[in-house]
């Protein structure tokens, strides 16, 4: 009876990156077509059956023991799994061939941005292996900048004069320019500020600081 029944024939690549979505769409389709033909035998079975048992029941009756085996034989339609065993595993290899980019990728990027950290600190006569190494020159390329930043604003505000708003300026209806950028507190002394960064792992290649009340 196995002759019957209609099966998908993938021709699935040795390298399952090879497998493109379009070959995964075809193959979807060919499960889909043997299905459908498959029910249609089982359906004709199931009638051939049932005319059997039908015969049956005439010539031996229906508490006869041929009746009660053929009750008993079931006729089960081959389940296609080998779309369901193929395409988990086409897309897991994906999903780790992207991973694998993406750490690389991710790599290269760090590798390009820690040259641009020992270029920053070399620019300021850090020597390496002596004020920095490899490991921590990006580290050490924020906290300089982040220092820079300060002094340039401070330097700013105190030639300008001018006073900053800041996150937090809230001083109780007091009369408050805000803050000068270098006393521990605005100009009424009602709120503590300070200077803060964005959060920015390579702060140094965009440096920014804003002010802010505690």
């Amino acid at each position: 009876m196995s002759q019957l029944w209609k099966y998908p024939k993938f021709n699935v690549p040795s390298n399952l990156l090879e497998v493109t979505d379009e070959m995964l769409s075809e193959w979807e389709k060919e499960n889909k077509e043997c299905d459908e033909f498959n029910k249609s035998i089982l359906k004709t079975l199931i009638e051939m059956k049932e005319s059997v048992i039908a015969s049956s029941k005439n010539i031996w009756g229906n508490d006869s023991n041929v009746v009660k085996y053929l009750h008993k034989q079931s006729i089960n339609k081959p389940y296609l799994s080998q779309l369901d065993y193929i395409k988990p595993r086409v897309l897991k290899v994906r999903e780790d061939e992207n991973e694998k980019l993406y750490n690389i990728e991710r790599q290269q990027k760090h590798f390009e941005i820690c040259g641009k950290a020992i270029k920053f600190l070399t620019d300021r006569n850090k020597i390496i292996n002596i004020d920095f190494n490899i490991d921590n020159a990006i580290c050490i390329a924020n906290k300089i900048a982040y220092e820079e930043a300060i002094y340039n604003k401070k330097k700013e505000l105190s030639e300008s004069g001018i006073f900053i708003d800041f996150n937090g300026h809230n001083c109780e209806d007091r009369p408050c320019r805000g803050w000068d950028g270098s006393s521990h507190r605005c100009e009424c002394g009602n709120r503590r500020v300070s200077w803060e960064s964005n959060d920015n792992k390579y702060f140094f290649l965009e440096p920014y600081i804003y002010a802010q009340a505690y």
